[in-house]
């Protein structure tokens, strides 16, 4: 996917940001999901897409890898384990050298 395919500009240092929030710069995360949220609002557009899927919340599985859900529903596991089987002694790590 090409975010700039017009030669705009892209997120720097002093975006203001305007809104009710304290902050008074833009982050580079909320300038680039701003961005995505508007290309897929137009994508649908131009799919003739209804206007029912345009800007409605999907909320992902805790299936979805690296998700928010995920990472909390490991959290969670990983607490009644140690609460099952006490707090662990070792941390082991393991590493590969893939050639």
């Amino acid at each position: 996917m090409l975010l700039f395919s017009k030669g705009d500009n892209g997120w720097h240092i002093d975006i203001p940001f305007t809104g009710v929030v304290k902050r008074e710069k833009v982050t580079a995360i909320q300038f680039y999901s701003y961005r995505l949220q508007i290309k897929g609002a137009i994508d649908a557009i131009h799919a003739e897409d209804n206007n029912n899927n345009v800007s409605r919340r999907i909320i992902l599985p805790s299936l979805f890898a690296s998700g928010s859900r995920q990472i909390f529903q490991l959290y969670q596991d990983i607490m009644v384990i140690v609460a099952y089987f006490g707090k662990p002694n070792l941390f082991v790590t393991f590493t590969c050298n893939p050639k």
